[in-house]
């Protein structure tokens, strides 16, 4: 007599920093117990540190919006001081053609509207590009997030735990965490020979 659909072994995932293996930290189930799917059954000794990862992932985003922010603010600031520029070099070719002003001094305000103009769509780039940052942030965000959920052990169905083969402290490899099986529903295998029947 087995399960119905057999019986499934449950490992820990491999991740970067446990290629071989994960050690379990803390063993949630015992022999017996029902379990759901999706039910948390063991946490890995990675899992900590990829939580803290984590951590460091979502401090990098507030420090990307913070950035984006400021840059945006800069570029808004380099603008304005491009359009004062800009209105400063036309007053300045106004009054050289009344013979206001001299034309070292309209020279001078032209070339500052345009050195103000670079600074000005500089500044728009950066903006952009602090934007972006933004985006790869969250990016790393949702990464670290999955990574933390892939060094913990789930149910991947509902069924009873048949057999614990990895404690905590020791190494969950080939033979995985623990054997599952659908033992409300059970199915009799025989071995009859073809010509018995």
């Amino acid at each position: 007599i087995e399960p119905n659909h057999g019986v499934i072994t449950i490992s820990a995932a491999s991740t970067t920093h446990a290629v071989s293996g994960s050690v379990i930290r803390e063993l949630l189930v015992e022999e017996g117990d029902w379990l759901e799917a999706g039910q948390l059954i063991a946490i890995t000794d990675s899992t900590e540190m990829l939580r803290h990862h984590h951590k460091m992932a979502e401090q990098e985003l507030a420090l990307a919006v913070i950035a984006a922010e400021a840059a945006e603010s800069q570029a808004e600031e380099a603008c304005t001081i491009a359009r004062v520029a800009e209105s400063e070099a036309a007053r300045r070719a106004n009054l050289l053609e009344r013979g206001l002003a001299s034309t070292e001094e309209t020279e001078q305000a032209q070339g500052d509207s345009q050195a103000r103009a670079a600074s000005c769509t500089a500044g728009r780039a950066n903006a952009r590009v602090a934007s972006a940052s933004i985006e790869v942030a969250r990016e790393k965000v949702a990464l670290r997030a999955a990574e933390v959920e892939r060094s913990l052990v789930r149910a991947p169905s509902t069924g009873r735990v048949l057999a614990i083969h990895a404690r905590p402290g020791e190494l969950a490899g080939a033979t995985g965490v623990l054997d599952l099986g659908r033992t409300d529903r059970m199915m009799a295998v025989a071995e009859v020979y073809e010509t018995d029947i």
